[in-house]
């Protein structure tokens, strides 16, 4: 007996869960009335609108080993949908520091070139990503000793 009480207590419950989802998903949002008395055959025009804000999803490194020489590359990969008047930046600085980490007196300069990038509504798919390259090198007044060297540099992304 106490089997057949479970079961149709399981099945209001997968009722009720189901319609609560269901009300959840379909709601409206700002709708105006108004109201006006009938005196003859006539027309009125609804104004109606939509919203949708710009969305974009990006690859970006979380690190980059240099070659010996000093020099690397890396790709910036950006995808989404924004307005027809927008554009994405990425934007990274023409140059950071990395130090020796066996003795923080040495440092060397790296360059980025390319560090600047700007993609334009029409440059940017909502289904593959877009990918540019920002080229890494040592610049010419730096060296590197043996050892090993760390830096780190920040890219600014901007939708705009």
């Amino acid at each position: 007996m106490k089997k057949k009480i479970l079961v149709p207590l399981a099945t209001s419950m997968i009722i009720m869960t189901n319609s609560i989802c269901f009300a959840s998903t379909n709601s409206i949002a700002d709708v105006t009335y108004q109201t006006s008395d009938y005196n003859e055959d006539t027309t009125s025009t609804v104004s109606v609108t939509a919203s949708k804000a710009s969305t974009i999803s990006y690859k970006i490194p979380t690190s980059i080993s240099l070659d010996s020489s000093g020099n690397g590359s890396f790709d910036v990969s950006v995808k989404g949908d924004i307005e027809p008047t927008q554009s994405v930046s990425i934007l990274a600085p023409s140059s950071f520091t990395i130090t020796n980490n066996s003795d923080t007196k040495l440092n060397a300069k790296i360059n980025i070139s390319s560090n600047n990038i700007d993609l334009n509504s029409s440059d940017i798919s909502d289904t593959s990503f877009n990918s540019n390259t920002m080229n890494l090198s040592l610049d010419s007044n730096s060296k590197l000793s043996s050892g090993n060297w760390t830096g780190n540099f920040t890219l600014e992304i901007k939708v705009k």
